[in-house]
């Protein structure tokens, strides 16, 4: 048996590694951090590097990381900080090219291999080929390890290439060939940091060229950035408040806490594992017995694995306007009609709803993206490209392969993902018939009948004054012409509707 003199000569005679935190800001089931650890026997340096080229402006000129993200992004890295120095050491933070600051670091302190995830899209491939190639200069061993997705990339059933673009054909053959591995137990003690080696402070938003903001109170959770925030909403939403049996009732939502597990933050950023999640929500179907809720969770990180490996596949056409299909589509650029959309005044009351809840939280439900993505490229043929741009800039959840993946989907040049009905006045009847998510979000049109709270172009003056408002004034006409019913059975309520709208017409109310 070893002394304590034994066990610490052979820690001082190993070399320590370097491990590069990008996309898995957490300690739980983070594989990369524990091979660090279990070559290095505790001697890792924790770094993570903000590149400026990240906070540069994308094709619309806005920034590509918004105040709403890089906000959650630095309440993060101040929970990774301080659980690092709980465990004895310190999260090193620095800010330039991660090519030239982390080869010179680790040659610096004498580290011999530099760890860090594997890339889920291009452009992050570029930046880990960049550092890679700049260890390889100064003798350093660069390892890439997998943990950013519930299927390992490397054991899915399908050979390099040749993913299913429809994602029911990905779904079922790696439900049938292929299982997730099951998440492994965070580290618990670390060595301190090497002599002299100072962790750096964390950037404030005004050095990243963003402004200070109030976190909106109408958001439905609060968005905290952090493994610590993660995993108590995980445990709020599974374990205590048991809300997973009801989210696929709910999952056709428009807004509300309950309609999805809202975790999409956490897991982008890599605070939250999905092997844990995936293995949270099987403990609790062992617990209290199976449900379409917990195929539901597991269908989502499935998903998003589909879109991640497609990512991986497509490079920079991931970012093409021809996308995955390379089908030339005629597109009007329209900049009058993109700020109308993007603000909350196209005068589609559903739409606007969602946009102006995007805008003053920094998200919207996984129906509410369809619906708002559709409206762009549909109704007012825009350029897709225009639209996941935006989403960069504002969704405090945006992940490119998925956030741009999606968009391509919707446009009709990228894979096949499941749809629902995406018109824009129909979809807010068949679910919220009095329209109580468009009053909480649109006010000036909270005094409208439930029959027109999703089309007030219907009403006349006179009418409109009845309710408090005036078309073109203080709420505008739709920027398009509305599209026509779809050809699909109405619901009881739509034909109420029909009912009511005829009876105006005869009136000469409409």
């Amino acid at each position: 048996m070893q002394s304590s003199d034994q066990r610490l000569n052979l820690q001082e005679r190993s070399h320590p590694c370097v491990v590069w935190f990008r996309k898995d800001l957490r300690l739980d089931d983070n594989r990369c951090l524990k091979a660090a650890y279990e070559r290095s026997k505790g001697r890792i340096i924790p770094v993570y590097v903000l590149d400026p080229r990240d906070y540069e402006t994308n094709l619309l000129a806005w920034p590509k990381c918004g105040a709403y993200r890089a906000q959650f992004l630095l309440e993060a890295l101040s929970d990774l900080r301080m659980k690092f120095k709980r465990l004895g050491s310190d999260l090193v933070v620095r800010i330039g090219p991660p090519e030239e600051i982390l080869p010179t670091l680790a040659d610096k302190h004498g580290a011999t291999h530099l760890y860090t995830l594997d890339p889920q899209d291009h452009e992050e491939a570029q930046k880990v080929t960049a550092v890679s190639e700049a260890c390889y200069r100064e003798g350093i061993e660069f390892v890439e390890i997998e943990g950013s997705t519930l299927y390992d990339y490397s054991r899915i059933p399908f050979a390099e290439g040749e993913i299913p673009k429809d994602f029911v054909s990905f779904r079922k053959e790696l439900e049938r060939d292929a299982s997730p591995k099951p998440p492994e137990l965070a580290i618990k003690k670390v060595l301190p940091l090497p002599m002299g080696l100072r962790a750096g402070n964390l950037p404030k938003l005004s050095s990243m060229n963003l402004s200070d903001f109030t976190p909106d109170p109408r958001s439905t959770i609060p968005f905290l950035g952090g493994e610590a925030h993660g995993l108590k909403r995980l445990k709020d939403y599974v374990w205590e408040r048991k809300l997973l049996p009801y989210s696929y009732s709910a999952r056709h939502g428009l807004g509300g806490e309950q309609i999805s597990t809202k975790l999409s933050a956490w897991i982008n950023l890599g605070c939250l594992s999905p092997r844990r999640i995936w293995y949270e929500v099987l403990a609790y179907e062992a617990k209290y017995g199976g449900s379409q809720g917990v195929y539901q969770m597991i269908y989502h990180l499935t998903m998003r694995d589909f879109m991640i490996f497609h990512a991986k596949q497509m490079g920079d056409s991931l970012f093409d306007l021809k996308g995955l299909k390379e089908i030339p589509k005629v597109w009007e650029e329209d900049s009058e009609r993109f700020a109308l959309w993007w603000q909350g005044y196209s005068g589609f009351p559903l739409i606007d709803a969602f946009m102006r809840e995007l805008n003053s939280t920094g998200y919207i439900s996984p129906r509410g993206r369809q619906l708002v993505a559709a409206f762009f490229v549909k109704q007012l043929k825009l350029p897709w490209t225009w639209a996941a741009s935006c989403f960069e800039t504002l969704l405090i959840d945006y992940h490119p392969a998925i956030t741009w993946g999606a968009m391509q989907s919707v446009a009709g040049v990228g894979v096949e993902l499941p749809s629902q009905s995406v018109h824009p006045i129909e979809s807010g009847y068949a679910v919220d018939w009095e329209g109580a998510y468009v009053r909480y979000w649109v006010p000036e049109l909270a005094n409208l009948s439930s029959d027109f709270i999703y089309q007030p172009y219907h009403l006349t003056e006179e009418y409109q004054a009845h309710f408090g408002i005036l078309l073109g004034q203080n709420y505008p006409y739709p920027v398009v012409e509305p599209p026509p019913p779809s050809e699909r059975e109405p619901t009881p309520r739509e034909r109420h509707h029909e009912l009511i709208m005829e009876r105006l017409k005869r009136f000469g109310k409409i």
